[in-house]
């Protein structure tokens, strides 16, 4: 009898051991599981209670930038910095260095004529990205193309564009898979359209259409949501933007239209604003601080009338994109004399804007950029400082409670540990009571 009591009770102490690990195994797997998908969760959705700004960072550039962009200025695969400096007449540009996690200092690319807008992409068409400046005083655009073979810029090339310059645009303008190069001529109230031929591989000819009363930015993207890309202006003296749509039917662009917007657009943004899958129209108005939205009705294929946000002083630039790293395109505006950032976040939930928020940065911010600056998968902002001849960083940070995951996982190992502790000394208990 006592031979089958203690086989009983080795035979449920085995059972206990096999539940209680299981158990474990089980619970820490659902709390890893747990943790694991809400931790890529919240990298892919980027929650705005889980993350911030940090405080700004400064680097040095040259006398007066304007510009700026962010993108892979040398070919290495990271992202890099590169403001347009009016008063020094050159180009900075900051690479990043992956092995120290930092930027290396300035590089400085004279350019000699007044820079006001930089563009970083694939100018040529070689599957190399090139730098690309709109120069007012010389009526032109500087080219520094990358030379793979030296691993540098070859020396500047220029080409004309029409009287004072201030925006460049590189894109498929004529949509035949191309990039080409859209200049906004303010003094002229012409846009420049230079085409790559690649027959040629150079650029060969020019349109100079009418585009309204100084041009001040233009962006090329597919405005009307049809599958071509158009070219889109905003027009500063007649509070418009001025649209060219592509006809693919003719090869060529319809004659333009307008869209009314806030006063004196001095810049233009096309992108998801809305973030419904249809590409609408942004512009900064710098007189009556405020920015206009144009969104796209795809039920009538047209723009709805104009939805317009209250900014802080005199906004000079928009940008559309994921600020916060959410998942859904939000809307960054430099306010030029408070010297601050306007974000307005996308709220999904309501399907509108948060009311404003603002981020400090240097004097007199001409532009504004979202882009991944510091090559961490998480999209920052970064702006020109005019009167500091600085850029501003504002870094995301992930500030969220994933480090509570782990102390999760161990409490709760060590709740059901101390379970399977209590089953085995009852187990005992029991076999002493009834000996006795």
């Amino acid at each position: 009898m006592k031979k089958q009591t203690k086989s009983q009770l080795i035979l449920y102490l085995i059972l206990i051991g096999i539940f209680v690990s299981t158990g474990i195994i089980s619970g820490s797997n659902n709390i890893y599981n747990f943790y694991k998908q809400n931790s890529e969760n919240d990298i892919e959705s980027g929650l705005r209670d889980a993350g911030d700004w940090n405080s700004q960072i400064t680097k040095s550039v040259g006398g007066d930038p304007h510009g700026v962009f962010i993108g892979d200025a040398n070919n290495d695969g990271f992202n890099d910095i590169v403001t347009a400096n009016l008063y020094s007449d050159d180009i900075s540009i900051i690479l990043w260095n992956d092995p120290i996690g930092d930027w290396d200092p300035q590089i400085i690319k004279s350019i000699v004529d007044d820079p006001l807008s930089v563009f970083i992409v694939d100018a040529n068409n070689d599957g190399f990205n090139d730098i690309i400046t709109a120069d007012q005083i010389y009526d032109e655009v500087s080219i520094l193309l990358w030379n793979d073979t030296l691993g540098d810029w070859n020396p500047k090339i220029t080409r004309d564009a029409r009287y004072r310059p201030g925006s460049v645009f590189i894109g498929d303008a004529n949509n035949d898979e191309y990039n080409d190069i859209v200049v906004a001529n303010a003094w002229d109230d012409e846009i420049s359209i230079i085409l790559w031929n690649d027959t040629l591989g150079d650029w060969n000819y020019q349109y100079f259409p009418y585009i309204g009363d100084y041009p001040c930015s233009v962006f090329i993207g597919d405005v009307n949501n049809d599958g071509f890309n158009d070219i889109a202006t905003a027009i500063t003296y007649d509070n418009i933007v001025s649209i060219l749509l592509w006809n693919d039917t003719l090869g060529d662009w319809n004659p333009r239209i307008t869209q009314s917007v806030g006063n004196w657009p001095y810049s233009v943004f096309i992108g998801d604003a809305n973030n419904d899958g249809y590409n609408d129209i942004a512009t900064a108005n710098h007189n009556s601080n405020d920015i206009s939205i144009l969104l796209w009705n795809s039920t009538s294929s047209d723009w709805n009338p104009q939805v317009k946000k209250s900014m802080e002083i005199n906004p000079h630039s928009v940008f559309i994109g994921d600020a916060n790293n959410d998942g859904f395109n939000d809307i960054a505006i430099d306010n030029i004399h408070n010297e601050t950032v306007s974000i307005i976040l996308w709220n999904d939930a309501i399907g509108d804007w948060n009311p404003r928020i603002t981020q400090s940065v240097g004097h007199w911010p001409q532009n504004v950029f979202i882009g991944d600056a510091n090559n961490d998968g998480f999209n920052d902002i970064v702006t020109t400082n005019s009167l500091d001849n600085t850029v501003s960083i504002l870094l995301w940070s992930i500030s969220n409670s994933k480090e509570e995951a782990p102390l999760a996982l161990i409490i709760t190992i060590a709740v059901l540990s101390a379970g399977a502790v209590i089953g085995v000394a009852v187990i005992f208990w029991y076999r002493r009571k009834k000996r006795e």
